[in-house]
């Protein structure tokens, strides 16, 4: 490859992440907006099914987007 595809390679990389991380983020801003909702109004989730896979998925996103956070600063810093 030359240097010029290797650049193009390392772009798109460094936009895949930003574009997973952008998902990550908005898949954790609606979880702890579900979350919060189940919290404060308890009628919504009346058999207490949906509060724990939400917390589970609001833990999951947040690991992920931590994860996908640290790839983008060790790619801006390179």
């Amino acid at each position: 490859m030359n240097d010029k595809s290797l650049s193009n390679k390392a772009a798109l990389t460094k936009k895949r992440f930003s574009a997973l991380f952008d998902d990550a983020e908005a898949i954790h801003t609606t979880a702890r907006m579900l979350l919060n909702c189940f919290k404060t109004d308890p009628s919504a989730d009346e058999e207490g099914k949906y509060e724990g896979v939400i917390q589970g998925l609001c833990n999951m996103s947040g690991v992920l987007m931590r994860e996908l956070f640290d790839i983008k600063e060790e790619q801006e810093d390179e």
